[in-house]
C-alpha cells in the first residue's frame, strides 16, 4: 500500500528489490557516491525523501552530512551505511558553496570512487524570495535586520557561473535538474536519474510539498527554536533533531508556525538585488546549457568524458539536444 502522499508508477519490475535482483542491482551500479550539492529552497528536501525510499541507494538520517571533506568519513559512511554494493547519497544545500568541495571530491576519485555531482537550479529570482520568506519563518539570524539582511544574504548565497565552472572541471558527471522539472513531473526525473545510477526504478514517488512556505507564529519563539536545532546537531543528537525537525513532526510545525495566508506577499526585492539574480540566473543557465547534453525536458548531463570538461567560463553556443 502506498504512502499518504505517494503514487505507484505501475510497473511491475519496480517493485522488485529483493534477493537476486537487488543484489544485480548494486553490481551494475554506476557511481559510489551522489552528492546532490543544492541550492536550498530547489527542490533538495523534495528529492532527498524520495531517494532515501530506494534501496539501492544509501542516504544519512538527515541532509547535510558533507561526506566529501574527509576520506575517513566517506569510507566511515559507506561502512555503516552498509553502503558496499549501494550508492552512498548526500545532499548538501551549501556545498556549491563550500571551499572543500572541489578538493574534497577530487580526493575521492584519485581514490577511486565514482562520482555523480546532482545541481539542482531554480530560477534564481523566484528561488531569493522563497528562501527569505523561509529563513523569516525559522527565525535565522539574516532575518534579525528584516527585509534588508535577508535580500543581503540571498543575494550573497546565489548560485554563481565561477561556481559551476569549478564544478564542471572536476573529473566526474554532473546532472543538472531544473526545480519546475523536479516538482511538476518527479517520476520521470527520478527515472532519468536511476537510469543514470544503472539502479532499479523507484517503486514509487512522493509528491508531498516539503518545507512548505509558512509564517512563524512567534519570530523569536522559532529563532529559539532553530538555535536548539543547531545545539543538538552539534552534540551529535542527529536522530533526534531529525525526529524534530518541522518537516516531518506535525506537532513541531504547529507549535512553532502557522500556515503562510495565500494572499500575503510582504517580501520584496529591491531593483539592485533582481537584476543581480537575474543576471547570475542567466549566466548559469546559458553554461550548464552551452556544455551539457538535454537528456529531458529540464534535465541536463555533463559526462566526465566530455571534451569541454575542462572548459573555461566564457560563451559558446548551446549543442544539440540528444534525440
Amino acid at each position: 500500500m502506498p504512502k499518504p502522499g505517494s503514487e505507484r508508477c505501475g510497473r511491475a519490475a519496480a517493485g522488485d528489490f529483493s534477493g537476486a535482483h537487488a543484489a544485480r542491482a548494486h553490481r551494475r551500479a554506476a557511481y559510489d557516491y551522489v552528492l546532490v550539492v543544492g541550492p536550498g529552497r530547489s527542490g533538495s528536501e523534495f528529492l532527498y525523501r524520495n531517494l532515501r525510499a530506494h534501496p539501492d541507494l544509501a542516504l544519512p538520517e538527515i541532509k547535510e552530512s558533507y561526506y566529501y571533506r574527509s576520506l575517513a568519513d566517506f569510507r566511515r559512511a559507506r561502512r555503516l551505511k552498509d553502503a558496499d554494493g549501494k550508492i552512498l547519497v548526500d545532499v548538501g544545500n551549501l556545498a556549491y558553496m563550500d571551499a572543500a568541495l572541489v578538493p574534497g571530491v577530487a580526493r575521492l576519485r584519485r581514490d577511486g570512487y565514482r562520482v555523480l555531482l546532482v545541481v539542482l537550479l531554480r530560477d534564481h529570482r523566484a528561488r531569493a524570495l522563497s528562501m527569505m520568506r523561509f529563513r523569516r519563518s525559522r527565525g535565522e539570524r539574516s532575518a534579525w535586520r528584516g527585509r534588508r539582511g535577508l535580500e543581503e544574504a540571498v543575494v550573497r548565497d546565489r548560485l554563481t557561473p565561477r561556481q559551476l565552472q569549478a564544478m564542471f572541471r572536476l573529473d566526474v558527471d554532473v546532472l543538472t535538474i531544473h526545480f519546475p522539472a523536479l516538482i511538476d513531473r518527479p517520476a520521470e526525473i527520478l527515472d532519468v536519474l536511476a537510469a543514470r545510477c544503472r539502479i532499479a526504478r523507484f517503486a514509487e514517488v512522493r509528491r508531498d510539498v516539503a518545507n512548505e512556505s509558512e509564517d512563524a507564529r512567534c519570530f523569536w519563539l522559532a529563532a529559539l527554536g532553530k538555535m536548539g536545532a543547531g545545539v543538538l546537531r552539534r552534540l551529535g543528537f542527529r536522530r533526534t533533531w531529525q525526529r524534530l525537525n518541522p518537516g516531518d513532526n506535525r506537532f513541531t510545525r504547529r507549535l512553532f508556525f502557522v500556515p503562510r495566508a495565500a494572499n500575503r506577499n510582504d517580501l520584496s526585492l529591491s531593483g539592485s538585488a533582481a537584476q543581480c539574480l537575474e543576471t547570475a540566473g542567466r549566466e548559469c543557465r546559458s553554461f550548464i546549457e552551452a556544455r551539457s547534453v538535454r537528456v529531458a525536458d529540464g534535465v541536463y548531463l555533463r559526462t566526465a568524458a566530455d571534451p569541454q570538461n575542462r572548459a573555461g567560463p566564457g560563451p559558446s553556443a548551446p549543442r544539440s539536444s540528444r534525440a
